[in-house]
């Protein structure tokens, strides 16, 4: 794979799928079982920690979206390769699924032009529907905050590449002789990569349980749900994302179901309200549809 020198071992190979075998009924379970959508991490994260013991590894952290564990050179046998980091999913019902990062990740690394790639760290290998990606290990403690910030300033200013994930310092560490992003896989993938080739969580995760429900909907209560608006579902709508950040057209992506859609008009959307450029079926027209009503099987893409 480009920017790399080395080889990932069929045995090592073997020994993470073998692992994510026993991590993928342990995840599912604890979610299952969860009392509440606080502190629901905390079994599978003492289950990670002994674990990982087993193969020699060592977990590392818990990002929100994605377990990290470390797996140094002497857990693989005959590899003379560096330290490696592996990236386990957290199962989500919305585009906060972990998987969902780690096909984005995989995908910005594999399409990235040569002017980008100096500052991304590689994806060495990723796993079948994206329930594991391997990457080499980067040292935090290593970068100086100054270095950090004159790479950060060259990824704003000369590409354009103004995300979260590329001003945050944590995001960043030593590989290769030199500061590289880490964790790339949300905003800056899908500021890359183009909006057309947005796809859908349930298409990395199809095997996702029906009874996984979105954690914020547990804090609703009995709150009155919105009104699901009639007529013909969109396959496609348009919407002007001139404003808007890569992270905020996510937000919206996952909180359009049920909304009308009419070209030329506004969609509210939670706390925005977003004018819709076009409609598949038309919109807005004399011969189009009065409206048609999105939902989670509509492509949005944003202009």
């Amino acid at each position: 794979m480009p920017g790399t020198n080395f080889t990932i071992l069929d045995t090592l190979r073997a020994d993470i799928e073998e692992f994510s075998s026993r991590y993928y009924p342990m995840i599912t379970e604890t979610w299952e079982s969860r009392d509440s959508s606080f502190g629901w991490l905390a079994p599978a994260i003492e289950w990670l920690e002994e674990t990982v013991e087993e193969y020699g590894w060592e977990y590392l952290d818990d990002g929100g979206a994605r377990f990290v564990v470390k797996i140094p050179p002497s857990a693989c046998d005959a590899y003379d390769g560096p330290a490696l980091v592996l990236k386990l999913p957290i199962y989500r019902a919305d585009s906060r699924d972990g998987r969902y990062q780690n096909a984005w990740e995989a995908r910005l690394w594999e399409e990235a032009l040569d002017e980008l790639r100096p500052y991304l760290v590689p994806v060495l290998a990723s796993g079948d529907l994206y329930r594991w990606v391997l990457m080499p290990f980067a040292e935090t403690a290593q970068v100086d905050s100054e270095l950090i910030e004159s790479r950060c300033q060259e990824l704003v200013n000369e590409q354009g590449i103004a995300t979260n994930e590329v001003v945050a310092a944590q995001n960043w560490g030593f590989w290769d002789g030199e500061p590289r992003l880490l964790d790339y896989g949300h905003e800056t993938a899908q500021l890359m990569l183009d909006d057309e080739d947005h796809v859908a969580v349930e298409e990395y995760a199809p095997e996702i349980p029906a009874s996984y429900e979105n954690l914020d909907s547990e804090d609703v209560g009995d709150e009155e749900e919105d009104e699901v608006a009639d007529g013909p579902v969109a396959a496609k709508v348009v919407l002007d994302g001139t404003d808007l950040l890569p992270a905020e057209k996510q937000e919206i992506r996952g909180n359009v179901d049920g909304r009308a859609a009419v070209a030329g008009e506004l969609m509210e959307v939670e706390d925005w309200e977003i004018n819709v450029v076009a409609t598949e079926p038309s919109t807005g027209t004399a011969l189009g549809e009065d409206v048609v009503v999105v939902t989670e099987d509509t492509h949005i893409r944003f202009d």
